[in-house]
């Protein structure tokens, strides 16, 4: 009988979902048995190092049913292995370092008479991997009808095109993960931090810039960008970090204290050109296009400069969040005020009195309903402290990341210390939306 939280739970979830959107005719036994395979590889080490790998389970007599109008050359191919393998666990450990979720992924399959083969490798996986990552807004998603990776000791992610099914880390299942940034009090939170932003933007009386609720939606995905990338990067050192935003100073010690506002100032500049690049674009469109007259090469120079100074800073901002993501290196927190200026790290906290109380969230408003009661004492020193700080400070948002990968954001609500877990940082509607424009 499986024990609860096993790779056979997993296939449930999986079988479920797959069952519910109509994609698949695949036997739960099936999947049962490459999830075992997959669980039992991940306890594996090769030449010292963790297995990881990244499997797509694609028909070999149809791997691409739905192609898109316009066949980019970025976009994947499947690869034929000259004679197709049993996907057992010794050959996918033998396999594994020719995989990576980043770039490429195995092809797998399965047929009655042979059980579940690993028949190819598919390219390019580098779009889909920067677009979950929010790396870019436009690419493609995993071919096949699901996806899934081993990320390390007995943690394997598995999901379709864009959307996450499921994640199984040991013993611990997760269905769902919390998207905070857009809903609930640290939704709020960010809505209230970047509108200075907003009303200076709009007060230039820039081309574009001329409605105050798209351009608050604009700053604030990109905003949410910048940040889940940031923790993304964190969280790939498997070092641990922690990042407070707030605008307090006291029960701080800050250790090394700077002013770096690059993200802040990228974040203003790289929407207020998109905006009027839109802008131009459309102009173009209407006026011109539609009219079959020649376009004036002043509006064809805005449009160019516009699109420049778009490309331009988003080579700023990833440099800026690198940046940002080694501070969290050095021990000590991180310390950003609400638009994301770094202000010090190596920062240490002094705040001594623990909460009374540390109610875990279970959605992202942290109804009262939706709360339980959990033990400051279960977590360690980084998130101890953290939770001292939030609680004698409202309005101040500290976001952990442990050494293996998980994340959580403190804050205080309604005076209750609430925690969030399995935050969405990935794998968003955003995702979705930049899949059908690139379908397009």
């Amino acid at each position: 009988m499986a024990s609860a939280n096993s790779p056979s739970d997993l296939a449930r979830i999986v079988h479920k979902y797959l069952v519910k959107h109509g994609t698949t005719h695949l036997k739960k036994v099936v999947l049962d048995d490459l999830f075992e395979v997959l669980f039992t590889a991940s306890l594996k080490t090769e030449e010292g190092h963790a297995i990881t790998f990244h499997v797509v389970y694609v028909d070999p007599s149809n791997p691409d049913p739905d192609p898109p109008k316009r066949l980019r050359r970025h976009r994947w191919k499947c690869v034929r292995l000259a004679q197709s393998l049993r996907l057992t666990v010794e050959n996918i450990v033998k396999l594994a370092e020719a995989s990576d979720s980043r770039a490429s992924s195995f092809a797998i399959h399965h047929t009655e008479r042979e059980g579940l083969l690993i028949w190819g490798m598919v390219d390019q996986g580098t779009t889909a991997h920067q677009l979950v990552t929010f790396e870019v807004e436009e690419g493609f998603a995993r071919p096949g009808v699901f996806h899934a990776a081993v990320a390390g000791l007995g943690h394997i992610l598995v999901g379709q095109q864009l959307t996450k099914i499921a994640e199984l880390r040991v013993n611990t299942l997760i269905t769902s993960d919390l998207d905070v940034f857009q809903f609930g009090p640290i939704s709020e939170f960010i809505d209230n931090g970047i509108e200075p932003a907003v009303c200076d933007l709009l007060a230039k009386n820039i081309d574009g810039v001329s409605d105050p609720p798209l351009v608050r939606r604009i700053i604030k995905f990109q905003y949410v960008r910048m940040l889940s990338r940031l923790l993304t990067r964190i969280q790939a050192y498997r070092h641990g970090g922690a990042l407070l935003i707030t605008q307090e100073r006291a029960d701080l010690h800050l250790k090394y204290t700077i002013d770096y506002p690059r993200l802040a100032d990228a974040l203003s500049h790289l929407v207020q050109y998109r905006l009027a690049r839109s802008y131009y674009q459309e102009k173009v469109r209407k006026e011109y296009v539609d009219k079959s007259s020649p376009v004036p090469v002043e509006l064809f120079a805005l449009h160019q400069v516009a699109s420049n100074e778009i490309d331009d800073t988003e080579v700023e901002i990833d440099a800026a969040i690198w940046f940002l993501s080694l501070l969290t290196r050095v021990d000590g927190l991180v310390l950003v005020d609400p638009m994301l200026r770094v202000k010090g790290f190596g920062t240490e906290i002094t705040a001594n009195n623990p909460p009374s109380a540390v109610y875990l969230a279970t959605n992202p408003t942290a109804s009262m309903k939706a709360q339980r009661k959990i033990e400051y004492e279960h977590f360690g020193t980084r998130h101890r402290s953290m939770m001292r700080y939030c609680y004698a400070h409202s309005g101040s948002i500290g976001i952990v990341v442990s050494e293996d990968g998980d994340v959580r954001a403190v804050m205080k609500v309604r005076g209750r210390l609430v925690v969030w877990e399995n935050m969405k940082i990935q794998l968003s509607e955003f995702g979705e939306r930049a899949l059908k424009q690139a379908r397009t």
